[in-house]
């Protein structure tokens, strides 16, 4: 439902996705459709065209409606789509305001039917990777943590007329920034307790403030920062930044910590093969050595030095360097082993 740009990239996924038929698509107008989706590279295929929602909802072979229109109608269709019985791929924002959130959440629970909103750097390589250093205990526990969603969007992008406007996009941070806060909350596994914010209006044509700035602290007294603009006199970019214990990320940048720091707190770590093949020789010798003391053995001669102790202000960086943090970067980003020793 909505043929633009975005559901372009959609229609582009679920084609490429085994389990799922394109059966119908609805839009504005049938001949738009059909532009729009050659323009990206698309086509209906099979598919049938119409300009009534109420097709889908009525359809008994549609059994996901893809929701990717303006944000101000996100919130009627899907309470729609969940009273109809349908699954629901959502476009962000989920809604504009609480009223709106709290009425899909009732539908959705009531209809029994699943639901996945577009946040799709939560599939990013990247963001993927500073998950699992959390999830893994390598970051240990987190105390601060900074997304930032920053942009340059004018009159180019073809959604400019109701994006722009306070009853269409909402708010920057609703528009595009709503990316930031769930990364920060998706990577760090934390849940917001408290807000603050300051914005400005910097960029013409917009009803809404263009620049935002978001203090927040996080249940448990961690600290974080979100920053949303459309102000960004340069191409787009998205940056991470978490600070832990035992490791901090900076963008694609890692420092770990002394590996000589107790790991007890970290029980999902696993022990090397490394670290077992060393403890196995350090046994070997110390039995052999009692072995010769109590008589068991004939003695030998030569001396068995002590590996030579490390520096005790051994550390280890990394960086890593994934082609883009961008949600549209298909390159794996690299897991590195946040413990070796430089």
């Amino acid at each position: 439902m909505g043929i633009g740009w975005c559901a372009s990239q959609h229609i582009s996924a679920f084609h490429k996705n085994p389990h799922t038929d394109i059966v119908a698509l609805v839009g504005r107008d049938v001949d738009r459709v059909h532009a729009t989706l050659a323009k990206n590279g698309q086509s209906a295929g099979n598919a049938r065209v119409s300009t009534r929602f109420e097709d889908l909802l009525e359809a008994p072979d549609v059994h996901i409606i893809d929701i990717a229109t303006p944000n101000d109608l996100h919130a009627a269709q899907a309470v729609a789509a969940a009273k109809a019985g349908k699954h629901i791929l959502l476009e962000k924002p989920t809604g504009l305001n609480v009223q709106e959130l709290i009425a899909i959440r009732d539908a959705v629970r009531a209809a029994g039917v699943r639901t996945i909103v577009s946040f799709e750097l939560r599939y990013n390589p990247w963001l993927k990777f500073i998950r699992w250093m959390r999830e893994s205990g390598r970051l240990g526990r987190i105390h601060y943590a900074r997304t930032n969603y920053l942009s340059r969007v004018t009159d180019w992008y073809s959604g400019w007329e109701w994006c722009r406007t306070v009853k269409g996009g909402g708010s920057h941070l609703l528009a595009a920034g709503c990316h930031a806060v769930d990364a920060l909350r998706w990577a760090t596994g934390l849940e917001i307790a408290e807000v603050s914010a300051y914005h400005i209006k910097v960029t013409p044509g917009y009803e809404w403030p263009t620049t935002i700035d978001v203090n927040v602290r996080f249940e448990g007294g961690a600290i974080g920062h979100v920053t949303s603009t459309t102000d960004f006199q340069m191409p787009y970019a998205f940056g991470v930044e978490v600070m832990g214990d035992f490791a901090s990320i900076r963008d694609v940048h890692i420092k770990d910590i002394d590996i000589r720091r107790p790991l007890a707190p970290i029980a999902s770590i696993k022990v090397k093969l490394g670290f077992v093949i060393a403890v196995a020789v350090a046994v070997t010798v110390f039995v052999f050595w009692v072995g010769i003391k109590i008589g068991v053995w004939p003695s030998v001669s030569g001396v068995i030095a002590a590996p030579r102790p490390r520096s005790r202000s051994a550390r280890n960086c990394v960086a890593i360097s994934p082609a883009t943090t961008s949600s549209r970067s298909g390159e794996e980003g690299s897991k590195c082993d946040a413990y070796r020793a430089s």
